[in-house]
C-alpha cells in the first residue's frame, strides 16, 4: 500500500510539475467526464503519463480571472489511474495521497459525499504564502477529480463565485 501511495504522490507532483507527454497524433482526447460552470473560458490540456508498467491519463483546465486582490485562479485536474494499480486501495487512501503534498498548510479539511452516488471525497482549505485556496477532491472509481479556486484575501473560500464553481462540479463517465 505504502508504494501505491508513493506512486500516486509521484505522479501527482510530477502532473504539477507539468513533465507530462502530450497525447500523440492520432490518439483519442481523454474524456475526463467533467462537468463544471467555469465563470469565463477555460485552457484545457490531455496528457499521459508513460510509466514501465503504467500510464495515467490526465486532464487539466485553468482559467485566471481578476478579483479584488489580483488574478484568482480556478483549476480542474483529472487523473485515471489504470484499474490494477488502484485495485487494492480504498477511496480514502487515494485522496490522502493525492493531497499529502499541502497537508501541512491546511486550515480545514471536511470528509464530504459528492454527488448522488455519494462519491467520497474531501473539501479543504489551504493557506500558505498569502494565499488562500478551496480545494475539492472526489474519488470516483479509478479517477480523481480535483477542482479548487486559488487567490490573495482570507474571504475567497465563502465567495459566492468560489462556492458556485466549485458546487458545480459534476463526475461521471
Amino acid at each position: 500500500m505504502r508504494a501505491i501511495k508513493c506512486g500516486l504522490l509521484t505522479a501527482a507532483v510530477v502532473l504539477a510539475a507539468g513533465s507530462a507527454v502530450a497525447d500523440p497524433p492520432g490518439r483519442s482526447e481523454f474524456d475526463p467526464g467533467l462537468r463544471l460552470k467555469w465563470p469565463g473560458t477555460s485552457s484545457e490540456s490531455s496528457t499521459v503519463l508513460p510509466g514501465d508498467q503504467v500510464e495515467i491519463r490526465t486532464y487539466s483546465a485553468i482559467y485566471t480571472g481578476k478579483g479584488p486582490d489580483g488574478a484568482v485562479v480556478y483549476s480542474a485536474v483529472v487523473l485515471e489511474y489504470p484499474q490494477a494499480a488502484v485495485k487494492d486501495a480504498s477511496p480514502e487512501e487515494l485522496l490522502a495521497a493525492y493531497v499529502f503534498a499541502t497537508r501541512k498548510h491546511e486550515v480545514s479539511r471536511k470528509s464530504i459525499e459528492h454527488g448522488p452516488a455519494k462519491l467520497p471525497g474531501l473539501d479543504i482549505v489551504i493557506r500558505r504564502d498569502g494565499r488562500v485556496t478551496r480545494r475539492v477532491v472526489v474519488a470516483a472509481g479509478q479517477r480523481l477529480y480535483a477542482v479548487s479556486v486559488t487567490a490573495k484575501g482570507e474571504a475567497l473560500p465563502d465567495a459566492a463565485e468560489v462556492k458556485e464553481f466549485i458546487d458545480s462540479l459534476a463526475v461521471g463517465k
